[in-house]
């Protein structure tokens, strides 16, 4: 968290994208840091949610903000 302290731009200016896979790699450790990042003021956004392993119980696990849903997963086929 010194990373935010050290910079003259607040960290409510900082947006995190965090991908499915880094999650799911130490679960309770990255909600951890997401939660302590959250409290700072950084915004956190899931990329590309669709990809891969797609879990709806983790977007409700985590203090997101935004969530990017990968273009395949709503793209429409006629």
């Amino acid at each position: 968290m010194k990373c935010c302290s050290r910079r003259a731009s607040p960290p409510n200016r900082l947006e995190l994208e965090i991908t499915e896979t880094a999650l799911i790699k130490d679960m309770a450790r990255t909600l951890a840091t997401l939660r302590q990042l959250k409290i700072l003021g950084v915004h956190i956004v899931m990329d590309d949610f669709g990809t891969g392993y797609s879990s709806l119980s983790n977007l409700r696990a985590f203090p997101f903000d935004k969530i990017k849903i990968y273009r395949s997963l709503i793209k429409f086929r006629r």
